[in-house]
């Protein structure tokens, strides 16, 4: 299963290999309806009439999270990637543990972005323990 709020070539693409394609954001689906394995997402930004506090961005991917299951984020804002992780790290009403990184990366090693060329980008990574 796929999940994006925008249908995108690769998201048609995955369909007619028989994949299902939800086009959501994951903040819309309802709480307990699944349990993802893996949530990637390159350069999110979530503003304008979709804004969501950093706080309810971060604990509506980690409480989606199956057992062992990982939240892999890149952005090119130091300050966002900190308040993610200080969220899921901090945070008393997360419902789980998870063991989290945030690197900083060279745009060479960063997904391609339409963003302006800066020095870094940065990929946080959670993983649900067990």
């Amino acid at each position: 299963m796929a999940i994006n709020p925008r249908e995108t070539a690769s998201a048609k693409a995955f369909r007619r290999a028989g994949g299902r394609f939800i086009r959501a954001r994951i903040e819309d689906l309802p709480p307990g309806s699944c349990r993802f394995d893996l949530i990637c997402e390159n350069y999110p930004y979530p503003s304008g009439r979709y804004y969501v506090p950093p706080r309810a961005f971060a604990l509506a991917r980690l409480s989606r999270l199956a057992p062992c299951g990982r939240w892999i984020l890149v952005t090119e804002s130091p300050r966002y990637a900190s308040l993610l992780k200080a969220a899921g790290d901090y945070d008393d009403a997360v419902p789980a543990r998870f063991r989290s990184t945030l690197s900083a990366l060279s745009t060479g090693e960063a997904p391609a972005s339409l963003y302006p060329r800066g020095e870094n980008r940065f990929r946080l990574i959670f993983q649900r323990c067990g």
